[in-house]
């Protein structure tokens, strides 16, 4: 829009939350209907978090344990961005524990690792989701030493975030 273009209508919204916008349709016919983007359910920004504080242990060599972190959500896009912090594990430099997800009953997905000082600092982007239907994420955990130590999560957190379109 620049400065001289004539409006040839302009509509003003209410919505019942007391919100108001106004669209226009200017003489070239582009209209900038902010009331459809409002009622659009992919222009919302989801996220969803879970987190435990309770000690898993995984012997050396184990794979796909539990890390009792899980979440249930509807998401409205095929993919989003994971973050995940797991903290203990022994408090060492040596990246010994692996951590992996599975989106409802698929396969396991292990995760490239950022390690330092006992915590894995994960980012991931999630895909295999269904659209607009409950999905279920769970969080595992295996141990890739070879010197015979078992290792202990002393709490994990994670966050899913969906982005507005």
């Amino acid at each position: 829009m620049a400065i001289g273009d004539t409006w040839e209508t302009i509509n003003t919204y209410t919505f019942a939350n007391g919100t108001t916008i106004i669209t226009a349709d200017f003489l070239n016919d582009a209209v900038n209907d902010l009331q459809f983007l409002y009622q659009r359910a992919d222009t919302k920004v989801n996220a969803w978090t879970a987190n435990t504080n309770t000690d898993v242990t995984i012997s050396q060599n184990t794979s796909d344990v539990l890390l009792g972190l899980s979440a249930t959500f509807t998401p409205q896009s095929s993919s989003l961005l994971l973050f995940i912090l797991t903290q203990g594990w022994g408090g060492d430099y040596y990246p010994s524990v692996n951590v992996g997800y599975r989106i409802n009953s698929g396969a396991i997905t292990y995760l490239t690792q950022e390690t330092y000082a006992g915590q894995n600092i994960n980012f991931q982007v999630v895909t295999g989701l269904t659209v607009g239907s409950s999905n279920t994420i769970t969080f595992y955990g295996k141990n890739t030493r070879t010197d015979g130590i078992a290792r202990t999560m002393n709490g994990g957190r994670f966050m899913l975030f969906e982005m507005a379109n």
